[in-house]
């Protein structure tokens, strides 16, 4: 009994110490190029910043610059709800999306790795110039003053019109940043036995009942990573207004891709706060994404104890 118990204890520990090995290298990076950074600014975020011949010196100042960002400039909090709310309505379109090319590229058919290649595609050219000349060209789908569209947004509930306008407005952008979920979905069906399909066929279930009792609980888990992934990677994509790209050629809708971030940008050479009014933003959205993260973690856990 005793000689059982050591034995997987000795597997367990086997275990961590490969985890805790796998992510050696963002541990290193983490404390030699990334703590140091993040102590500094949010002193900075407390403090005011003035450039001497020595360098930048730091008098505490308090939660002025917090002040300063929510209460008197009138940008901040238009553009912090703007990313909030596209980022929030972006992960249920990209968690629906990726999860369904998934399931379709799992299946059977000729030139499927030429159809995997493709929707990959994205994750390959994400490079900042890239994507914002794309997206400067497509710049999504641009209806103009559809009659008939703007017809059917007037009888629909307003919520649900908001939500419709919202996808097809920015239906391309959220699409191009699907690529790493769509395979990581497609790594986890490939994981899930055929058997338990056939078993499913066998008792009478068909493709939408085993979906799911089948696909969707697997899925969960990699659902959750998958939120997690596509709320920071939308978060932190230093994208910008393609107002600007059109700013002399037509009078077309800006893609809201995100805004704190040249917000922030825009702000670190400010006269009156150098530095640390950027400061105070970038924690204050660090914040809100981390309320993003907490929202999505509860719902998961909503979901999984009801199963």
């Amino acid at each position: 009994m005793n000689s059982k118990k050591g034995r997987a204890l000795t597997i367990r520990a086997r275990d961590a110490l490969s985890g805790y090995l796998f992510i050696l290298p963002w541990l290193i990076g983490l404390f030699a190029f990334s703590l140091y950074p993040a102590v500094y600014s949010l002193r900075m975020s407390v403090s005011n910043v003035s450039a001497q011949p020595g360098g930048a010196v730091l008098t505490f100042a308090g939660l002025v610059n917090y002040n300063e960002a929510l209460n008197v400039d009138i940008r901040f909090k238009s553009e912090l709800l703007a990313d909030m709310r596209f980022i929030g309505m972006s992960l249920a379109i990209v968690m629906v999306f990726s999860l369904v090319i998934a399931i379709l590229l799992n299946g059977k058919f000729r030139f499927r790795a030429g159809f995997r290649v493709v929707f990959f595609l994205p994750v390959v050219i994400m490079s900042g110039p890239i994507i914002l000349e794309l997206m400067g060209r497509i710049d999504n789908f641009y209806f103009g003053d559809d009659n008939l569209l703007e017809t059917l947004f007037e009888i629909m509930p307003t919520q649900l019109g908001q939500a419709v306008d919202f996808i097809l407005d920015n239906l391309v952008t959220v699409m191009w940043f699907s690529g790493v979920q769509i395979l990581i979905f497609l790594a986890g069906l490939q994981k899930i036995s055929r058997s338990v399909y056939e078993a499913a066929e066998i008792d009478g279930a068909g493709a939408w009942e085993s979906f799911w009792k089948i696909t969707l609980p697997h899925m969960k888990s990699l659902i959750l990573i998958n939120a997690i992934y596509t709320a920071i990677e939308i978060a932190n994509f230093s994208g910008t207004s393609s107002s600007l790209v059109y700013e002399d050629l037509a009078k077309l809708p800006a893609l809201q891709i995100n805004r704190m971030n040249p917000y922030i940008m825009r702000n670190m050479t400010d006269t009156v706060h150098p530095y640390s009014l950027s400061a105070a933003a970038s924690w204050l959205y660090f914040l809100a994404l981390a309320a993003i993260m907490l929202a999505v973690l509860l719902v998961y856990r909503v979901f999984d104890r009801g199963d």
